[in-house]
């Protein structure tokens, strides 16, 4: 296993992390956006 090979797996891993975590903020902003929307039309 090389070094090359090691730090390549590493980058991939960081990357679907990234956007994982960017998926998850998309997520909870869209579900903060829906509350608001939702508190907003009871008014």
């Amino acid at each position: 296993m090389s070094d090359k090979w090691v730090h390549a797996q590493r980058d991939e891993i960081r990357e679907r992390n990234r956007q994982a975590r960017e998926a998850q903020m998309r997520e909870a902003q869209r579900l903060a956006d829906e509350r608001r929307a939702r508190q907003n039309a009871k008014r």
